[in-house]
C-alpha cells in the first residue's frame, strides 16, 4: 500500500510542477511566435494569460487521453479506484467536507486539476515578477493595470463615455437581446418565488437570482474597475456571449425546466459553452494593450486556452460545491446513463468498468465542451482570416483611389 500511495503523491507533485513550469513554457512559446511575426514581445499580462491557457489546455488534453484510454481499453489512468487517505494534505488544508464514499472516485481527477491550478498560479506570479522587472512598467505595459492618466470625469461624462463604447462595440440587435434575456430572467424568478412559497425547492430561486446579477456583469465590471484595471476595459460584446449561458442554462434549464425534462440537455449546454467561451476569450484578448500587434494564430490558440481554463475552473467549482454543500451533486456521480445516450450512440459503450461510470458524467461534459471548443476555435481563425483580408482589400482600394486622384 505504501508504494502505491507514494505513486499517487508523486502524481500530484508532477501536476503541481507542470502547472508551475507550464506557464513559463507557454509564455516562451507564445512570445517566440509573436516576435517572429511582429518583432515584439507580448505584454506581461498577455504572457501570463497565454501561458496559463497553455497549462489548462495541457490539462484538458491529458483528461481526453486518460478518458479515452480508460473508456476504450479498460485502463484506470484517471484513478477512479483510488480512495483518499483521510490524513492526506488536501484534508488538512480544506477539511473533511461532507463528501461521502460516492464522491471519492472523482478525487483523483479533481486533485490533479487543483494541483496544476495552484502551480500555474504560483508560476504566473513568479513570471509576472520577472517580466515586470524586465519591462520596468514602461507605459503601463503590464496590461493588468493600464497606467492611463484619465481626467476626473463627472458622472455625466462617464455615462456618455459608456454609451459611446456600447455603440462602438455592439450592434443594436445585441442590446435588444440583452434586455430580452433580462426580462425573461425576471419573469422566471417571480414564477419560481411563487412556487417556493407553495412549498417547492428554493434552489432554482437562488440560481436564477445569481444569474440575473450575471446578466449585468460587464457594466458592473466596467463601473467598478474603470479606468485602471483591465476589466474596466472589457468589451461589451462579452455580455452578449454571457447572456447565451444565462438564457440557455438558467432561464431554459432552471426556469423552464428543460434540464430535467429533456434528455441530454445538459450535454448540449456543455457542447455549446465550450465553443462560446472561445469567443469570450477572443474579446478579452482584444481588450489587452497592443492587441492589434498579436498575430491571429496566437489570438486563436490563446482563445482556445482560455476556454480550457474555464472548463477546468468550472469542474473545480463543482467539486468544491459538492465537497462542502450537503446534498450537492453537481458532478453527478449518481448518474446512470441511458442506453440511448447521445454519447453512446456516437462512440459505443466502450469497455470501461463500473468504477468509470462514477466519473463518466464529468468526462463526457469535458469531452463535449472540448469538441465545441475545437470547432469554434477553427471558426474563429477563419473569421479572423476573412476579416484581415477585408481590411487589406479596403486599404488597397483606398491606396488605388488616392493614386488615381
Amino acid at each position: 500500500m505504501t508504494p502505491f500511495r507514494y505513486l499517487v503523491d508523486t502524481q500530484r507533485l508532477m501536476f503541481l510542477l507542470f502547472g508551475f513550469a507550464g506557464v513559463f513554457i507557454g509564455s516562451f512559446l507564445y512570445n517566440a511566435v509573436a516576435k517572429h511575426f511582429n518583432k515584439k514581445r507580448l505584454t506581461v499580462f498577455q504572457s501570463y494569460l497565454f501561458g496559463t491557457g497553455f497549462v489548462y489546455a495541457g490539462l484538458i488534453f491529458w483528461t481526453m487521453y486518460t478518458f479515452i484510454s480508460d473508456y476504450f481499453f479498460g485502463t484506470a489512468l484517471q484513478g477512479y479506484n483510488i480512495r483518499p487517505d483521510q490524513n492526506a494534505l488536501f484534508f488538512a488544508i480544506f477539511g473533511k467536507g461532507v463528501a461521502g464514499e460516492d464522491q471519492f472516485p472523482l478525487f483523483a481527477i479533481d486533485l490533479n486539476y487543483l494541483c496544476a491550478m495552484f502551480g500555474a498560479l504560483v508560476g504566473g506570479i513568479v513570471l509576472a515578477a520577472i517580466l515586470e522587472d524586465r519591462n520596468k512598467l514602461k507605459n503601463g505595459d503590464n496590461g493588468l493595470f493600464y497606467g492611463y492618466k484619465f481626467p476626473k470625469w463627472t458622472v455625466k461624462e462617464d455615462f456618455r463615455y459608456e454609451i459611446t463604447s456600447i455603440k462602438e462595440q455592439v450592434l443594436p440587435v445585441e442590446i435588444i437581446w440583452w434586455w430580452f434575456v433580462r426580462l425573461c430572467m425576471v419573469a422566471a424568478l417571480i414564477y419560481r418565488i411563487k412556487k417556493a412559497q407553495e412549498g417547492e425547492s428554493s434552489t432554482p430561486v437562488m440560481l436564477l437570482s445569481v444569474n440575473l446579477a450575471v446578466a449585468f456583469v460587464v457594466p458592473l465590471a466596467r463601473l467598478l474597475c474603470f479606468p485602471k484595471l483591465f476589466f474596466g476595459k472589457m468589451n461589451y460584446r462579452v455580455q452578449s456571449f454571457i447572456l447565451l449561458f444565462v438564457f440557455s442554462g438558467s432561464f431554459l434549464g432552471q426556469g423552464v425546466g428543460l434540464q430535467h425534462s429533456m434528455d441530454d440537455y445538459d450535454k448540449i449546454l456543455h457542447l455549446v459553452s465550450g465553443g462560446v467561451v472561445v469567443f469570450i476569450g477572443w474579446c478579452l484578448i482584444e481588450t489587452t494593450r497592443r492587441a492589434n500587434e498579436i498575430p491571429r494564430c496566437l489570438k486563436t490558440f490563446a482563445s482556445f486556452g482560455f476556454s480550457c481554463v474555464v472548463m477546468v475552473v468550472w469542474e473545480i467549482f463543482e467539486f468544491f460545491s459538492d465537497f462542502y454543500m450537503e446534498g450537492s451533486i453537481n458532478q453527478n456521480w449518481h448518474w446512470e446513463p441511458e442506453d440511448n445516450m447521445f454519447f453512446y450512440r456516437l462512440f459505443g459503450k466502450g469497455v470501461g468498468g463500473p468504477g468509470q461510470v462514477v466519473v463518466l458524467d464529468t468526462d463526457v461534459d469535458v469531452f463535449l465542451a472540448f469538441v465545441g471548443c475545437v470547432v469554434c476555435t477553427a471558426l474563429l481563425y477563419v473569421g479572423l482570416v476573412v476579416n484581415d483580408r477585408r481590411k487589406a482589400a479596403k486599404q488597397e482600394k483606398a491606396v488605388q483611389e488616392s493614386l488615381t486622384v
